[in-house]
């Protein structure tokens, strides 16, 4: 067929390092919200994650992992 070209079928493995079943954390957040109405508002909350142990089961992946973290939500009132 013209269409046809070259193809070249590569085999690719997954790379990643496991992942432990089992892992602790500890996480600090503190939040902020900003009443829009009675209904209806604004929130932000920023955090910090740290890993007690680092979450891959693999020689090499050793080190501890964190990570600051920054949640934006509206928060809906029903009642």
């Amino acid at each position: 067929h013209p269409e046809e070209k070259d193809v070249e079928i590569v085999n690719l493995q997954n790379k990643l390092p496991v992942r432990n079943n089992t892992y602790f954390q500890l996480w600090l957040g503190a939040g902020i919200e900003y009443k829009l109405s009675n209904q209806f508002s604004m929130a932000i909350e920023p955090g910090y994650r740290y890993y007690i142990h680092s979450i891959y089961n693999k020689q090499g992946y050793n080190k501890p992992l964190s990570a600051f973290t920054l949640r934006i939500g509206a928060i809906i009132r029903l009642n």
